[in-house]
Order: structure tokens, then sequence, then C-alpha cells
């Protein structure tokens, strides 16, 4: 899973969301200052970013920071997997309780693929 790299849709849409979120805080520091030139200017930068959020389906900012959360957990378990065995048996273990054969399976096959390149190192 982790295997994936580049932009992915998560990576993207989590990346507008922080950007929608900064122009929001700037435009509301300018609100706070009286500087309406950077309160438009934010303001716009904030609707352009939530309307490519709109155009890539996304209905809510919350669903894009759990997905990317997911991801980087997912990305995390995989890590520690090919580093040690004993945690990514432990894990796939529990992802074979959780009718998840498949990922359990990716899961242990990683760890073996980190654990045949030590040796042979």
């Amino acid at each position: 899973m982790e295997r994936v790299t580049g932009l992915d849709a998560t990576t993207i849409a989590a990346r507008i969301v922080d950007a929608a979120q900064r122009a929001r805080e700037t435009a509301l520091a300018a609100l706070a200052s009286s500087d309406h030139t950077v309160v438009i200017r934010a303001g716009d930068a904030e609707v352009r970013a939530l309307g490519m959020l709109t155009a890539m389906g996304e209905t809510s900012e919350a669903e894009v920071q759990l997905r990317a959360a997911f991801r980087d957990v997912t990305a995390a378990v995989y890590r520690l997997a090919r580093h040690d065995p004993e945690v990514a048996e432990r894990i796939a273990a529990e992802l074979d309780r959780m009718h998840r054969p498949l990922v359990a399976d990716d899961l242990r096959a990683q760890a073996r693929t980190d654990s045949r390149n030590e040796i042979a190192s």
C-alpha cells in the first residue's frame, strides 16, 4: 500500500484543505487588523481552494483529513512491519481476524521482502 507514490487524490485534497484553512486564517487576521485588501485576496484564495475541493467531489474537509490520517497510519504500519517481522505478523494476524486476508498477506510479503534484503546485505 505504501508503495504508491506521487500525488494521489487524498494528498492533493489534503493540501488543498490546508491551503483553504491558511487562507481563512489569513483573512480573519487581516479582518482584525482592518487590512481589507488582504481580506479580499485571502477570501478569494479560500473560495478558489474550496471550489477545487468541490470539483474533486469532496464534500467534507474533515473526511479529507481523516483519509490523509488513515494513509499516514497505513504508511507507518508498513514501514514498521518491514523493520520488525514479529510486529508485522501480529498485525497481519489481527487483519486475518478482521477478515482482511489480502491486506494481511501483503503486509507479510512486505516484511519478508525487507528481511531478505537485510540478509543479502
